[in-house]
């Protein structure tokens, strides 16, 4: 078992600094902010924090990359499915999306399974 300190250090390591710096870009929460939010000793709070700030990050990316941001948000698209669209539209690099996927099945892992756990194998999957 990994401990939150582990799971922060983990993201670090994921090269998530593209989509950092277009957060950053498009005056969403300050990058900051979204470290702060890693920090912690509770390790389901840090990766709901975590999933929390990308997937808010991911909705500002879309809605500043499409014509109709309106149309976009009326979708009430899944985290998945705005993943899948940021890159398909270029918005986020390809590089991304097997971490922002993993993201998400980590999370779902802790918001649906009271005995989850943040593994090895999960912080490798994250890193590769």
């Amino acid at each position: 078992m990994l401990l939150a300190e582990d799971f922060s250090n983990y993201l670090q390591a994921a090269k998530m600094e593209g989509i950092l710096a277009k957060k950053k870009d498009l005056a969403a929460l300050p990058v900051e902010d979204f470290r702060t939010a890693l920090r912690g000793d509770d390790l389901l709070g840090v990766i709901l924090r975590w999933h929390l700030h990308l997937e808010h990050d991911l909705e500002i990316i879309i809605a500043n990359g499409v014509v109709h941001p309106e149309i976009y948000h009326d979708l009430n698209l899944r985290y998945a499915q705005k993943v899948k669209l940021a890159v398909a539209l270029g918005l986020v690099e390809h590089r991304f999306l097997p971490t922002l996927q993993k993201i998400g099945t980590i999370r779902n892992s802790f918001a649906h399974n009271p005995t989850a756990d943040f593994t090895q194998k999960d912080a490798d999957d994250l890193v590769n």
